[in-house]
């Protein structure tokens, strides 16, 4: 009995090792490696402008006979993130170090974590959490150029782009680059994203610096300094520049009025009539409209004695592309002047180039403090005054 016992024991061992040789003979680990995941560290984000940050990585270790199948950052607004939907960027480069991405369009002023992570074929490793906090973006503001300049006023207009309820408007001098602290300011309570404001109690022929500005919660931007010149001035063909379109379309940007009333009288003091009473000839009141205006005219009525007749064949020096001016044209030459101190035609009615009907004929008088629009001047009256106009 004991024999058999001390003969299994001796046996027991060998029976033992044949099976783990036997085993051990069909596992070829140059053909079936047994990978392990990479190292990876989550590195400091590096902050950009507002939102915009740049994350980083860097895969420390790479097991040997394994390959990068991915590696990226992922973030999230609570710890330790993980990849998800639209909060990961990443790439595929095969490559141990430092990677690194740019991130933009994350909640201003926002803490955030992120992590880097790397995939092999043993499976995705995350590194450590790192949290940042975004900072405020500063939201575009674009100064555009000024519009409708005259003697004592313009229009500013500028754009911006935020969803967040701001404050914008205009900063202006004499001097450049105005501020809040050193210039007139026009502010309009969130306004649209295209605005535009009426600045008034301008001096006349004076060199005006303009910038937008958008105030965000405290945050001020400005917009790029843009330039204007108030009218007043004489322009190149001796009339009085009141009109400045700020720029050049159609293709003009200026007007002009010629101060001197023009006649067919010798004494070149009385002015003409508008034209045939009887003939209606469709006009316009709109600025800009005046030449085409005094052509129809001229082709539409027969009659010798016309205004507009008689600036279109204006020449002064080498000047002759003058017309009769549109109701609206006249009437904002007259008012601009006389904000500049200087009462266009001493104070006379003025014919324009727009008609009423077949009878009668717009024109511009003084009433002895401002300038309007009359309505009731029959075209046959005799001698109001004829101020040529030109644009350029």
């Amino acid at each position: 009995m004991n024999k058999k016992i001390r003969k299994l024991t001796f046996l027991l061992p060998l029976f033992l090792l044949f099976i783990n040789i036997s085993c051990g003979g069909s596992d070829d680990s140059s053909e079936h490696p047994n990978p392990q995941l990479p190292e990876v560290s989550t590195l400091q984000p590096q902050l950009g402008t507002g939102s915009q940050v740049t994350l980083r990585g860097s895969v420390d270790d790479l097991p040997s006979n394994t390959v990068i199948l991915r590696r990226g950052v992922c973030w999230a607004t609570t710890n330790n993130p993980t990849i998800g939907q639209d909060n990961f960027v990443e790439d595929s480069q095969n490559q141990v170090g430092e990677f690194s991405f740019e991130v933009s369009g994350l909640q201003d002023n926002t803490q955030y974590y992120v992590r880097a992570y790397c995939e092999n074929s043993a499976g995705l490793q995350y590194g450590n959490s790192v949290s940042f906090t975004t900072g405020i973006s500063q939201p575009l503001v674009t100064t555009l150029e000024p519009t409708t300049i005259l003697t004592t006023s313009a229009t500013l207009k500028g754009s911006f782009s935020t969803a967040t309820l701001s404050t914008v408007g205009f900063v202006y001098a004499t001097t450049q680059n105005p501020t809040m602290n050193n210039a007139n300011t026009s502010e309009l309570m969130n306004g649209p994203d295209i605005f535009d404001m009426d600045i008034t109690g301008l001096t006349p022929n004076t060199v005006y610096y303009v910038r937008s500005f958008i105030n965000t919660n405290g945050n001020l931007t400005y917009g790029e300094q843009k330039q204007l010149k108030t009218t007043g001035y004489f322009g190149p063909a001796g009339g009085y520049v009141f009109y400045d379109k700020g720029v050049t379309t159609d293709p003009w940007r200026y007007m002009e009025v010629f101060p001197e009333t023009r006649s067919y009288d010798i004494s070149q003091t009385t002015g003409s009539q508008w034209g045939n009473t009887g003939t209606f000839i469709q006009t316009s009141d709109a600025i800009g409209a005046g030449l085409e205006n005094s052509i129809a005219i001229q082709t539409g009525v027969s009659q010798a004695n016309c205004a507009a007749k008689l600036c279109l064949g204006f020449q002064f020096t080498e000047f002759d592309d003058w017309f009769l001016g549109s109701s609206q044209e006249m009437f904002t030459a007259a008012k601009a002047m006389r904000a500049a101190g200087v009462t266009l035609g001493g104070g006379s009615t003025i014919w324009t180039s727009t008609q009423v009907d077949a009878t009668y004929a717009k024109s511009v008088w003084f009433n002895g403090t401002n300038f309007e629009i009359s309505n009731s001047s029959p075209k046959t009256f005799p001698n109001l005054l004829v101020l040529p106009m030109r644009r350029y």
